[in-house]
This record gives structure tokens, sequence and C-alpha cells, in this order.
């Protein structure tokens, strides 16, 4: 299932929140000396297409928008499910895209585990003294997303990226601005390419943020629609906690062709 939305006006937004907390931020939180210190680009891009293309992923409230110009590859990763998000924030998680439409992980994004970035963690509270992911959600905007490309010159470099944590939706938001560079160089390309999202099997029990407590209960999680929860695409037999205890390996086609003419 296929949507357009428009994405600058969130972006945006969800950038100058970003911006705020890093002026408002202690030592802890800076960003490391290597890492991506500004989500400049996103805005940019996002300026300049502000129209996506939208693909369902999961079957439960997981989707994600694509757009595209000559150079990058725009992927949104929006997530209904606080289990599901508190799993991809504790384990970190791979966006992998596949220019020849076989689910092959040849080039992913890495987006960091609550452990990597616990050293740039501030107050893990909040106001009331309760267990916050908002600390965690700014740690890993210090330290930022990395580009794997799995070649056999592999390498491994920043890209620019976002998390965002949307209250009003109850939901969260992974942004990543891909080059299609090697994607485009890859020799079985095609014009149906897969996305897919890769978490590997839990090794113990999620339970919350880092610093220990669980996160409160939330209404079911529900698939956006322009920015909306949108009750039409609820599935109640999907089994959220056994979905929780085993690996994630999920793919999805789009069309990249749909993807680059969106905007124009």
């Amino acid at each position: 299932m296929k949507k357009l939305i428009t994405l600058s006006m969130i972006v945006c937004i969800a950038l100058a929140s970003v911006k705020l907390c890093y002026a408002q931020s202690d030592a802890q939180t800076k960003p490391p000396n290597d890492s991506i210190t500004t989500s400049d680009p996103l805005e940019k891009f996002l300026n300049d297409n502000p129209k996506a293309v939208e693909v369902r992923i999961l079957s439960e409230g997981t989707n994600a928008y694509l757009c595209a110009n000559d150079t990058a590859l725009f992927v949104r990763l929006s997530v209904g499910n606080p289990m599901i998000f508190m799993r991809m924030l504790m384990q970190g998680m791979k966006i992998n895209i596949d220019p020849t439409g076989l689910n092959k992980k040849k080039y992913a994004v890495l987006f960091p585990s609550a452990h990597e970035v616990e050293e740039y963690m501030g107050d893990k509270s909040n106001s009331n003294g309760r267990p916050d992911i908002g600390p965690l959600v700014m740690a890993m905007n210090s330290v930022g997303a990395s580009y794997d490309v799995n070649t056999k010159d592999g390498r491994r470099y920043k890209i620019p990226s976002l998390i965002e944590l949307d209250t009003e939706n109850e939901c969260l938001h992974f942004y990543a601005l891909v080059p299609k560079k090697e994607l485009l160089e890859d020799k079985k390309l095609a014009t149906d390419w897969s996305l897919g999202i890769y978490i590997e099997s839990p090794i113990g029990v999620l339970e919350g943020p880092v610093g220990g407590g669980q996160m409160e209960p939330q209404r079911p999680p529900m698939p956006m629609q322009g920015g909306r929860a949108d009750t039409s695409a609820h599935h109640e037999s999907f089994n959220v906690e056994k979905f929780m205890r085993k690996k994630i390996d999920s793919w999805a086609k789009f069309s990249i062709d749909e993807v680059n003419s969106i905007n124009f």
C-alpha cells in the first residue's frame, strides 16, 4: 500500500526541536568529534523535495516514506508501536536498501543501540522522576547513523540522520539521507528496489529506557496517514509480544522511478 505525504513541515519542526535540545544540553550529550553535528542537509533536502511515497513495511503501524533526487535517497521510517520502537532504540537497527530488489543486505543504514550511546546521555528521568527516552534519543542524534556499503572495498561513513520522538502521535520517526552513487552502480540494478528492517533476536527482556523502568501503556498503535493516526489498517490479530521475541527481518518493494519522480 503506497500513499503520498508532505514531509517538509514535519521535519523542519523536528529539526528545530533537535537544535534547541543541543543548545540546552550538557557536556555529556555533546556529539563526539567525528559525528554529524547538524541535520541541515535533511532540512535542505526536504525543502526542495516535500513529497514522499509511503510504503508499508510491517503490518502494525510501521511505514516508510521515500523520495529522491539525482544524488540521494531520503528514508523516513515511522513506528507507532512503543514496544517495537523501544526495541529499535535498545538494540539498534539496520535499514537495508537493495537496488536489485532481491532483499540482499548489501547497503545498510545503521542506527546505534542504547549501549553504544550511553556515554553521551545526561539525566535519564523526566521532571516527574520517571524514566525518559528523550535523553536516549538525543544521544543517538549526537552520534548519528552510519551507512555501510558491503562491497569488496567495503566502507562505512556517517550520513545525515535524525530520530524524532513524536509525542503528539505517539510514534517514533527515523530519518536518513542515503547517497545514491553506490546504489546506482550495482551491476544488477532493477526498477523495483527493496527496503528492509533488520534487528537481531533480543538477548534479554526489553523493559524500557536505559536506566530501568517500563514504558507506560499506550493506545493500540496505528499506521500514519498524512501525519495522523489511521484506524483503517489496524489488525487486531497481530501478536506484538510474540513478534518481539523474534529476529526482525522485514522487506517491502518500491518503484525507484516513482520515488525519483514524485517531486517533479
